[in-house]
């Protein structure tokens, strides 16, 4: 099937293009949890679509807009996805409830697990300092055990947090597993002389679950929605320009 050159075709093409390349970035990131820099690879297919997609359109358009604006985009993309990854993985994943600090191992396969008990050893809270070539984190873990722990029980539950500690103390009770911050683990058990259950947990604190996803969501649609707005204006201001014989509307040099 020959796609016609036409403004109509380039706007309907480079809406299809904008939104499946959005949902892809944003799906890949809320389902593997990766760093946007592992997304490298797809967000290189997508500029290479782009620009062939651009190209193909210039004469229509009579503007590289069906270049600049989708590539404006993925950055947008990559932003949504990062907001709402948690979200995601709270909507889809596991919760269990009035669990004790002691029994939360076995919840090994729980997204979200909400504490009827237990307290922070804010005195044992280890430290790692992340300093790559992409980014510098710091990274916390703080004991969190049951209220008549004796010192010499393994550890069962961590709370971690990044780059401020005091996210591991505001203690709401609801937390999510994440299994990340091992390093900051082994930086408390050296500090207090602590070990941890063979099946220890790593969690974050988190609000209610409902307001995580609620915010997430937002997040995506108003993300979504300005990306398809910005793309109509432009499309609209370009096509006005090529109807009214605009010198400004060329924008092919």
């Amino acid at each position: 099937m020959k796609i016609p050159r036409t403004p109509t075709a380039a706007f309907l093409v480079i809406t299809a293009e904008i939104n499946l390349m959005f949902f892809t970035i944003v799906y890949t990131l809320a389902v593997s949890s990766i760093s946007p820099f592992k997304l490298i690879p797809l967000t290189f297919f997508w500029f290479i679509i782009i620009v062939i997609t651009g190209m193909f359109f210039q004469p229509a358009l009579r503007s590289y807009i069906g270049i600049l604006v989708p590539f404006f985009c993925i950055p947008a993309s990559l932003a949504a996805g990062i907001f709402y990854a948690d979200a995601y993985q709270l909507k889809t994943g596991k919760h269990v409830k009035d669990v004790s600090v002691t029994e939360a191992p076995v919840h090994f396969d729980a997204t979200v697990i909400y504490f009827r008990d237990g307290k922070l050893l804010e005195k044992c809270t280890g430290e790692y300092d992340d300093w790559d070539s992409d980014s510098h984190n710091y990274h916390y873990a703080v004991p969190y055990v049951s209220e008549n722990w004796n010192g010499d029980d393994p550890v069962t539950v961590w709370i971690t947090c990044r780059n401020d500690p005091a996210n591991c103390l505001n203690k709401t009770g609801i937390a999510m597993v994440t299994g990340r911050h091992r390093e900051a683990v082994a930086d408390a058990e050296k500090q207090c002389g602590l070990n941890s259950a063979p099946a220890s947990l790593m969690v974050s604190w988190i609000e209610p679950p409902e307001i995580v996803i609620s915010e997430g969501e937002n997040y995506l649609k108003i993300i979504t929605g300005g990306i398809n707005a910005l793309w109509v204006i432009v499309f609209l201001i370009q096509l006005i320009r090529i109807k009214t014989g605009s010198p400004a509307g060329s924008f092919s040099d």
